[in-house]
């Protein structure tokens, strides 16, 4: 079975030169999965970039809570390397920020329940 294509839409202003409206579709492939602590993915049909790998780490806190770890590499075509730092890092964080407020939400699991 294929891995299915993930599809977002995104509208980007850049200095006030106008509007680009574009849509753009990546096919990424699971490369490592610890659940509960660690997912890895490579890229393997994303426009403009090259050798993209990522992996999302989970940390237990010693208060409580998780801290998470979302970090990958990317080779990106002469001239888009600064637009790929901007944008992947907005949108990693907002990912981040996403599966935070989705965990925040979901009820606590009976205590000794490990």
């Amino acid at each position: 079975m294929s891995p299915s294509p993930r599809t977002w839409n995104c509208r980007i202003r850049l200095d006030g030169l106008g509007i680009a409206l574009g849509k753009g579709v990546t096919r990424e492939r699971i490369t490592a999965l610890d659940p509960e602590r660690r997912f890895a993915y490579e890229g393997v049909e994303i426009p403009q970039m090259a050798d993209y790998r990522a992996a999302v780490e989970l940390h237990g806190l010693p208060g409580g809570g998780t801290r998470i770890h979302w970090h990958g590499t990317y080779r990106a075509r002469r001239g888009m390397r600064w637009f790929f730092q901007w944008y992947l890092r907005r949108f990693m964080q907002a990912m981040a920020t996403g599966l935070a407020e989705h965990a925040a939400a979901l009820p606590a699991p009976p205590v000794g329940a490990d």
